[in-house]
């Protein structure tokens, strides 16, 4: 009995050294500096609002704070790259006029559907520049004859540094595009 009670004690024993190896190599793996584990403070008017915002704030180093706040708990990650959101598209499209030494710049709001002769018509109306241009029934398009006081059967067009081989009401632009007319 004694012998049985004896083998008991050191199972026990064994059990409970095992356990804490593992617990020692837990807490050596949650305490290592390479896995950031985030600090948790509580804030008792934010648990009851149970703000689930994101807010950012930067630290007074050249490193960045993040803190997000979810039902009241802020927890704090250092050194967390921001989420950066790209840009928002533009909805314009640029118009440059190259007039011999003279050259403007334009910006149109951009529709869909929009014509390279569409920009420059809606350009001229919103900057009081003249604009001179004939229907041409075979081309299907409008031909420019005079911008900017300058007549003359002299102009053409480019998109984004090319130059279509339609005329200007047949090629659609688009967000961001680039359209420049040249005196030749």
């Amino acid at each position: 009995m004694a012998k049985l009670r004896l083998n008991k004690i050191v199972i026990t024993l064994g059990l409970l050294a095992a356990i804490l190896i593992v617990a020692f190599f837990a807490k050596e793996f949650l305490e290592d500096s390479s896995v950031p584990t985030p600090q948790v403070e509580k804030d008792s008017q934010q648990e009851q609002e149970k703000i689930e915002t994101a807010t950012t704030s930067a630290g007074t180093s050249n490193s960045k704070n993040y803190q997000l706040q979810v039902q009241g708990a802020t927890i704090n990650e250092p050194d967390r790259p921001p989420v950066v959101a790209p840009p928002p598209q533009s909805d314009q499209v640029t118009l440059k006029i190259n007039v011999g030494s003279d050259n403007y710049s334009y910006q149109v709001k951009w529709t869909e559907s929009m014509s390279v002769y569409d920009v420059l018509e809606k350009a001229s109306q919103e900057n009081g520049f003249t604009l001179v241009a004939k229907w041409n029934q075979v081309l299907k398009s409008y031909y420019v004859t005079g911008i900017h006081d300058t007549v003359c059967e002299c102009w053409k067009y480019e998109l984004n540094g090319q130059e279509p081989p339609l005329g200007s009401s047949l090629v659609k632009v688009s967000k961001n595009d680039t359209v420049i007319w040249k005196k030749i």
